[in-house]
């Protein structure tokens, strides 16, 4: 039962995202460098997970490699789950947020991730290296086609409704996480397996046979470690790291919320009362927090110097010396970073 648990655990990773593998030069600029809608574990430049330590994918449990079996009396440990499979029916999104992300009911949204993992990750080949064509790369170089993305929203389509009026946003937004899920499953893959010397059962992951080869090709190459070289440069550069654990924005979000309402039930406005809620998040999910006696701001080292300007452009942007907009919004300044594209 191992493989199947595995190829769960595989598929929580996917549909959840990650940060870790992504490299701007390649034109796969981390999207959640400045907020992390989902909230992942963050890693460190080798794959681990920061501030835990190293486990396997299953947290308690090596897989098996390809061709070997669980003894006779093994039994699947308590809280492991069975493998991944297709969400079956019609599930019906309706409310969906400003930047096109699924938000109720929370059990379908949440479903609604999970499937755009299954999806993106049953559909394209491992061996795919990149996901957008840029000027820069050649015919001979691997990507995503437009047809295949247009492929891969479409059979979202088929298992979910939204409203009336938000099939673009959510397009755009769906096409980024898949963006994000098919790099991390490819890094995990290479964590898991490459760099073990081990190949996956492919009867457990049979889309993964007629593409194993070429993948570990091209991450065991010249061009393939050089990027993964830029990848861990990029990771040492960071430094602003997040606290949100595994639950991600969806778990930390309710209590935010709850702690802001305690504080406007008893008459006190917090100092985050009227920041946008990108700029508010972003502040408590890296550590951030308000004062229970009077809202004030409360922060340690780490983000001292970014909470400092955050609410200087707070105070700009409502005196009207600055006039936030998409390309640079108080955030952004506070970070004193430009704003990434993104990429669909």
């Amino acid at each position: 039962m191992a493989d199947r648990d595995d190829e769960q655990i595989l598929y929580d990773t996917i549909a959840e995202g990650s940060s870790q593998y992504w490299n701007e030069e390649e034109g796969n600029e981390d999207p959640n460098q400045y907020l992390n809608e989902e909230g992942n574990v963050e890693r460190d430049a080798e794959g681990n997970q920061e501030g835990h330590v190293e486990r396997d994918v299953e947290g308690n449990q090596e897989e098996e490699a390809s061709g070997s079996q669980p003894s006779a009396g093994q039994k699947r440990a308590r809280g492991q789950r069975g493998a991944a499979k297709k969400l079956e029916g019609r599930h019906i999104i309706t409310e969906v947020d400003e930047d096109g992300r699924s938000s109720a009911p929370a059990e379908t949204a949440k479903n609604y991730v999970r499937h755009s993992g299954w999806v993106v990750r049953d559909n394209m080949p491992v061996s795919t290296v990149y996901w957008c064509r840029t000027r820069a790369r050649g015919d001979h170089e691997s990507f995503v086609p437009d047809s295949e993305k247009e492929m891969l929203w479409i059979t979202m389509l088929e298992t979910f409704t939204l409203p009336a009026g938000t099939e673009d946003k959510v397009k755009r937004w769906t096409l980024k996480k898949m963006a994000e899920q098919f790099q991390s499953f490819k890094g995990d893959l290479y964590q898991k397996y490459i760099l073990k010397g081990q190949t996956p059962n492919f009867d457990t992951f049979p889309k993964l046979r007629d593409h194993w080869d070429e993948f570990v090709a091209y991450k065991t190459g010249e061009q393939g470690q050089a990027m993964m070289e830029r990848n861990k440069e990029n990771a040492a550069k960071k430094k602003y790291h997040h606290h949100l654990g595994s639950g991600g924005y969806s778990v930390a979000m309710p209590k935010w919320e709850e702690m802001e309402a305690s504080l406007f039930e008893r008459g006190i406005e917090t100092a985050t009362a009227n920041w946008p809620e990108r700029s508010k998040f972003w502040y408590y999910a890296h550590g951030g927090t308000l004062n229970p006696a009077d809202g004030s701001l409360v922060f340690g080292d780490q983000i001292r110097e970014a909470a400092r300007r955050l609410t200087d452009a707070m105070e700009a942007s409502s005196q009207g010396t600055f006039r936030p907009d998409r390309e640079k919004d108080e955030l952004l300044l506070a970070l004193q970073t430009p704003e990434h594209p993104g990429r669909t």
